[in-house]
């Protein structure tokens, strides 16, 4: 699986930004990717190792008035040790 297959892209809100301030980042990640593969990805992308790696999914919602459904989605909150940050704009090549 490629690198930028598995961390889909960074989630960027008002709670993920507090999330922050203590070196920790979400990103959206592809639906069959594991810890390891996360973590691997992390460390290629932006030349940091994280501390740890928690993974969670969204719910599946639905719409009252059309019926539509959104999506279930998987995130990963990546853990950095204390002092390391990364810039979500930049990204190593």
């Amino acid at each position: 699986m490629s690198l930028y297959r598995v961390l889909k892209k960074p989630i960027v809100t008002e709670k993920t930004a507090s999330l922050e301030e203590t070196g920790r980042y979400v990103f959206q990640i592809d639906l069959k990717a594991n810890k390891l593969q996360v973590k691997s990805a992390f460390n290629q992308i932006y030349g940091i190792m994280p501390k740890s790696v928690n993974i969670y999914y969204t719910q599946e919602k639905r719409s009252e008035r059309r019926g539509l459904k959104k999506k279930r989605r998987k995130r990963a909150i990546i853990i950095l040790e204390s002092g390391k940050t990364i810039d979500l704009t930049s990204i190593k090549k």
